[in-house]
């Protein structure tokens, strides 16, 4: 992935990326977590759901997807309907 090869590296996403937005599901915590760590300063990472026929459909910061994970939520917090 590329946090993989951005940890082998010593890589870096660009400074200047101020939104990042996934689109799968699940996106799991452990993912999040490392996202979250090679993120810039005053980024913002989405997740973004949504079915072929209609995208997307809902979406969800990582922050809330981790405060979600991190309080014992169930299942994959899919965010609010667009």
């Amino acid at each position: 992935t590329l946090l993989d090869h951005l940890a082998a590296t010593g890589g870096a996403l660009p400074p200047t990326l101020r939104t990042l937005l996934l689109g799968a599901a699940p996106v799991h915590a452990e993912f999040l977590r490392r996202l979250q760590g090679a993120l810039p300063p005053g980024a913002t990472a989405w997740a973004v759901y949504g079915a072929t026929e209609l995208l997307p459909a809902a979406a969800v910061t990582l922050v809330d997807k981790l405060a979600w994970a991190d309080a014992g939520g169930e299942g994959d917090l899919l965010g609010a309907p667009m």
